[in-house]
């Protein structure tokens, strides 16, 4: 993937949102297949008659640029090879640098730059059309901050812009001049083509990751739950919950943490995932006893996101409760045949049958009767509908204390 300049109409500018007062940090890979004579420059800046502008200086092959003044470095790359280069004007400093790797270091030279607002930026060519590259450009990228040369190896070989902090735009000149940086900063392209099979970086993954083993929900209690899911490469996992049966939402929107068309999501939550390996994403604040619908998309390092995302229904555990049926038109009286006074008892769960008292959960303190029974509501036990437990009565008045083993119900 790259663009190709093969004559002085071909290049490619930005004019509207692009441009940026100094600091500024322009880098990309080019290739040089000529030099048929003058300058020919890779990539500049303008803006108020001045320029800024890299590649190659006279006819002899020298690595160099111009800002105000020529600049050149001690030695230069080969033609017909990828290297990756620079320009930046750090304005904390004062200095104009330009610079390519030659595979072990960076030669780079400097001199003092000034700083004026930019209007113009140029692929492949100079402010006047007159100096025009001869070669291919791939992976450029511009930003209004000074890149350290350590942050422009991480930028070097990789297919997206690693460092986002000041980042203008992203040229990965795969067949138009598109801004993959998301701020519209797009180029227009005259006369140029594009090389599809030509790219320093190799060959481009843009298949997305698969899940190789879920995604499914784990540990699902009254009010929380996982999402857990391994795919086969190494990115990113997200898991928007819905109420059950609402709209689906794309696999950018799960990314996002909306529903269908920004809705909000009921929980949202991400996390890294590296391949081969069972990935988990912990999710809260969920009603017991209800439905919902959770989409799970994955996406890889580069990124490539999943078409579709993944639907995942959960249903939360019921909240348990202890139920004691009661005749009908009847009231509860202790030994003495004395009505008991249902609002004055106090009542604790333990989710241990034994000892006594171990691992109270639950305590309050007044039962009532509704349709016939004492609903006793238990909202802080670990346990499950089914599991049994112990609750205690006690009945201050009498000063009598009942312990009764019972099954959780829903």
């Amino acid at each position: 993937m790259s663009l190709v300049i093969a004559a002085n109409t071909d290049y490619a500018t930005q004019t509207t949102g692009l441009p940026t007062s100094s600091p500024y940090t322009v880098a990309g890979w080019m290739k040089a297949t000529s030099f048929p004579g003058g300058d020919q420059f890779c990539a500049m800046l303008s803006g108020g008659g001045n320029e800024a502008e890299y590649g190659f200086i006279d006819n002899t092959g020298q690595f160099g640029g111009y800002h105000s003044t020529y600049l050149s470095t001690a030695s230069s790359p080969a033609s017909g090879v990828w290297v990756y280069t620079y320009m930046q004007l750090n304005t904390g400093t004062g200095q104009w640098t330009i610079g390519w790797w030659d595979g072990a270091a960076w030669v780079t030279n400097s001199h003092s730059g000034a700083s004026w607002a930019m209007t113009t930026f140029i692929l492949g060519n100079s402010q006047a059309f007159t100096a025009q590259f001869r070669g291919k450009l791939a992976h450029y990228r511009i930003w209004n901050v000074v890149l350290t040369q350590a942050q422009l190896l991480t930028e070097k070989d990789a297919a997206t812009a690693q460092i986002t902090t000041g980042l203008l735009a992203g040229y990965d000149l795969v067949s138009d001049g598109a801004d993959g940086s998301g701020n519209g900063n797009d180029l227009t392209v005259s006369g140029a083509v594009f090389d599809a099979a030509d790219d320093p970086l190799g060959a481009t993954d843009t298949t997305p990751p698969t899940f190789t083993v879920g995604p499914a929900s784990a540990n699902v209690t009254q009010t929380a739950f996982d999402v857990q899911a391994t795919m086969d490469e190494t990115g990113t996992i997200y898991a928007v919950a819905l109420a059950s049966g609402a709209a689906a939402p794309t696999s950018a929107e799960v990314k996002a943490g909306t529903g269908s068309g920004g809705a909000a999501a009921v929980a949202f939550g991400s996390t890294a995932a590296s391949a081969a390996a069972q990935a988990t994403i912990s999710l809260n604040g969920f009603t017991a006893g209800t439905a919902y619908d959770v989409y799970v998309a994955g996406e890889d390092a580069v990124p490539n996101l999943q078409v579709s995302p993944t639907l995942v229904n959960v249903t939360m555990l019921a909240t348990p409760h202890v139920v004691f049926a009661v005749a009908a038109n009847t009231q509860l009286v202790d030994a003495t045949g004395a009505p008991i006074n249902l609002t004055g008892i106090e009542w604790a769960f333990a989710e241990q049958k034994s000892p006594v008292g171990a691992n109270v959960s639950d305590e309050g303190t007044g039962l009532s009767i509704t349709n016939g029974e004492v609903d006793v509501v238990l909202t802080n036990t670990a346990l499950a509908v089914g599991a049994q437990g112990a609750l205690t009565l006690y009945n201050p008045n009498t000063d009598v204390t009942r312990r009764y083993i019972v099954t959780l119900t829903g």
